[in-house]
Protein backbone atom coordinates (compact mmCIF):
# COMPACT_ATOMS: atom_id res chain seq x y z
CA UNK A 1 0.00 0.00 0.00
CA UNK A 2 2.90 2.22 -0.97
CA UNK A 3 1.91 6.16 -1.70
CA UNK A 4 -1.42 6.15 -0.32
CA UNK A 5 -2.49 8.37 2.61
CA UNK A 6 -3.57 6.66 5.90
CA UNK A 7 -7.03 6.86 6.80
CA UNK A 8 -8.87 7.91 9.74
CA UNK A 9 -11.80 7.00 10.42
CA UNK A 10 -14.39 5.95 13.06
CA UNK A 11 -13.96 2.21 12.64
CA UNK A 12 -10.77 1.36 11.89
CA UNK A 13 -10.90 -2.69 12.63
CA UNK A 14 -13.38 -2.74 9.48
CA UNK A 15 -11.27 -0.53 7.51
CA UNK A 16 -8.22 -2.46 7.68
CA UNK A 17 -9.99 -5.58 6.42
CA UNK A 18 -10.23 -3.57 3.19
CA UNK A 19 -6.79 -2.36 3.28
CA UNK A 20 -7.70 1.44 3.33
CA UNK A 21 -5.70 1.96 6.77
CA UNK A 22 -2.50 1.28 8.48
CA UNK A 23 -2.84 3.24 11.79
CA UNK A 24 -5.67 5.20 13.26
CA UNK A 25 -3.91 6.06 16.46
CA UNK A 26 -5.56 9.72 16.06
CA UNK A 27 -8.80 8.79 15.54
CA UNK A 28 -10.62 11.21 17.87
CA UNK A 29 -13.25 9.05 20.48
CA UNK A 30 -16.02 11.08 20.20
CA UNK A 31 -16.25 10.77 16.50
CA UNK A 32 -19.55 10.25 15.58
CA UNK A 33 -21.05 9.30 12.07
CA UNK A 34 -22.26 12.39 10.86
CA UNK A 35 -23.70 13.25 6.97
CA UNK A 36 -20.63 15.71 7.55
CA UNK A 37 -18.02 13.30 8.34
CA UNK A 38 -19.24 10.42 5.94
CA UNK A 39 -19.35 12.62 3.04
CA UNK A 40 -15.41 13.51 4.19
CA UNK A 41 -14.17 9.95 3.62
CA UNK A 42 -12.23 8.61 0.95
CA UNK A 43 -14.99 7.83 -2.38
CA UNK A 44 -14.71 4.11 -2.15
CA UNK A 45 -15.37 3.84 1.98
CA UNK A 46 -17.89 6.61 1.07
CA UNK A 47 -19.80 4.71 -1.81
CA UNK A 48 -19.58 1.31 0.20
CA UNK A 49 -21.67 3.31 3.30
CA UNK A 50 -24.14 4.97 1.21
CA UNK A 51 -24.76 1.15 -0.34
CA UNK A 52 -25.08 0.05 2.88
CA UNK A 53 -27.52 2.21 3.81
CA UNK A 54 -29.84 2.14 0.78
CA UNK A 55 -29.71 -1.86 1.28
CA UNK A 56 -30.11 -2.46 4.77
CA UNK A 57 -33.50 -0.42 4.62
CA UNK A 58 -34.17 0.40 1.04
CA UNK A 59 -37.59 1.90 1.92
CA UNK A 60 -36.71 3.55 4.76
CA UNK A 61 -38.84 1.45 7.02
CA UNK A 62 -36.55 1.86 10.25
CA UNK A 63 -35.95 4.92 10.09
CA UNK A 64 -40.02 5.67 10.01
CA UNK A 65 -40.73 2.54 12.78
CA UNK A 66 -38.50 4.85 14.59
CA UNK A 67 -40.37 8.17 13.78
CA UNK A 68 -43.44 6.22 14.70
CA UNK A 69 -42.63 5.33 17.75
CA UNK A 70 -40.85 8.34 18.98
CA UNK A 71 -44.39 9.97 17.91
CA UNK A 72 -46.29 7.71 20.33
CA UNK A 73 -44.45 8.29 23.02
CA UNK A 74 -45.18 11.91 22.66
CA UNK A 75 -49.10 11.67 21.87
CA UNK A 76 -49.46 8.82 25.11
CA UNK A 77 -47.55 11.29 27.69
CA UNK A 78 -50.15 14.18 25.98
CA UNK A 79 -52.97 11.54 26.57
CA UNK A 80 -52.09 10.99 29.94
CA UNK A 81 -51.56 15.11 30.54
CA UNK A 82 -55.07 15.79 28.81
CA UNK A 83 -56.52 12.97 31.21
CA UNK A 84 -55.30 14.37 34.09
CA UNK A 85 -56.36 17.89 33.52
CA UNK A 86 -59.80 16.23 33.20
CA UNK A 87 -60.22 14.89 35.99
CA UNK A 88 -58.93 17.72 37.81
Amino acid sequence: MSGVKPLRIWNAPAAKLFGMVDRHDDVADDWIPTAENINALPPPLRRYIHWLHEEADPQSTIRENYRLKIENAMLRRECGRLAKRTRD
